[in-house]
């Protein structure tokens, strides 16, 4: 539990008190530099008993460092990003800052206002510069319209605001803003025709 929280849609870890997803989205959900020094850990202390109990506390180690790692190179992104939404004229009251897959080298910055999302990306090789963020409209139309739908809200809750309505072919689409990138998501809904 306490590993997932660590990923963009984190979990549920007071549950029944809450049904609050607590997540800090840091590390992606599959992420090698995490997993293979836990997997060469654990095969080690399948093979060398004795000396395999190191190996697999050493293993763990590490990964925990990298988590703490991703922890900070975040905390310092979400800064740069914030200092460059600004001087770009654009919103930094709800930023999300996540990493690009199986890495925490590069992050993809997406910032949120009533009418647009705002996508950057910044590699810690960037050296400073500031992110470059295209926008793209959120469906403000559609969410004025459609924001009471069951659907509409349960995303909305489970996003942190982090999606857009819009519409094709006829029908209503719902997309979670938090993975993937324009115009490929890995959530997008059909919510059917717009009542």
């Amino acid at each position: 539990a306490l590993l997932d929280a660590m990923t963009v849609y984190g979990t549920q870890l007071l549950r029944p008190f809450t049904d609050t997803a607590y997540g800090v989205g840091s590390v992606f959900i599959i992420d090698p530099a995490y997993t293979l020094p836990l997997l060469v850990g654990v095969a080690w202390a399948l093979w060398r008993t004795p000396s395999g109990h190191r190996a697999n506390a050493a293993g763990l180690a590490l990964s925990t460092a990298y988590l703490g790692w991703s922890a900070l190179a975040q905390a310092w992104v979400s800064d740069h990003a914030r200092e460059s939404l600004a001087a770009a004229g654009l919103p930094s009251q709800q930023v999300l800052v996540t990493p690009a897959p199986f890495t925490t080298a590069l992050w993809r910055i997406v910032s949120v206002d009533g009418t647009h999302y705002h996508e950057g990306y910044y590699a810690l090789l960037d050296r400073g510069r500031p992110v470059a963020f295209r926008s793209h409209p959120r469906g403000a139309e559609l969410i004025r319209q459609h924001g009471h739908h069951p659907h509409v809200q349960r995303i909305a809750r489970f996003s942190d605001g982090f999606y857009r309505l819009h519409s094709r072919d006829g029908r209503l689409w719902l997309t979670d803003l938090r993975m993937g990138q324009e115009p490929h998501y890995s959530f997008d809904f059909d919510l059917g025709p717009p009542l």
